[in-house]
């Protein structure tokens, strides 16, 4: 009978397998290499792209820079004087500023008093209310109507029966 030689069969088995996984592992090697190498290109390639866009901005930015851009400049504060001039001169038409108080005066609110000063654009309010969650909404009202600018709280007085009596002034 043969004899057969298990030992020598596992061992070349096993040196089989050792040469495959070694090859396993340099194939493996190279492409984990191969990878780092490619993301350095990238990288590289995106810094010398960066680097042309921003020397072109550069390039551009000095173009917006000098006489040009500063007589721009002059003249656009020139045009918002004469806007703000402009502004000042107009004359307050005295029944639209009523029928803007009108509108926006609450229905619990009365206006006892109002002055108007045209000259320094101001307007000062005294009014009647049985609340002073009236008069608190009446004021935030007049706070936030683009018109009126600037506005502050002047007195509060409770008579005995109730009435609550407020001032304010605003600017136009």
């Amino acid at each position: 009978m043969e004899e057969t030689n298990f030992a020598s069969a596992s061992d070349s088995s096993r040196k089989q397998s050792s040469i495959g996984a070694s090859m396993i592992m340099v194939v493996i090697f190279f492409l984990v290499l191969a990878s780092w190498g490619g993301m350095k290109w990238y990288i590289k390639k995106l810094d010398n792209t960066f680097a042309q866009g921003q020397d072109h901005f550069y390039d551009v930015s000095k173009s917006f820079q000098g006489a040009s851009v500063n007589r721009i400049d002059a003249f656009e504060k020139r045009l918002q004087l004469s806007q703000v001039q402009m502004k000042s001169a107009e004359e307050i038409n005295s029944e639209n500023f009523l029928k803007k108080l009108e509108s926006i005066t609450l229905p619990g609110v009365q206006i006892k008093k109002y002055e108007v000063n045209i000259e320094k654009r101001m307007v000062a309010i005294t009014g009647l209310t049985n609340s002073f969650r009236y008069t608190a909404e009446q004021i935030a009202k007049f706070r936030m109507d683009p018109f009126f600018k600037g506005v502050t709280v002047g007195d509060f007085a409770k008579s005995e029966a109730g009435i609550i009596t407020f001032s304010f002034t605003a600017t136009f």
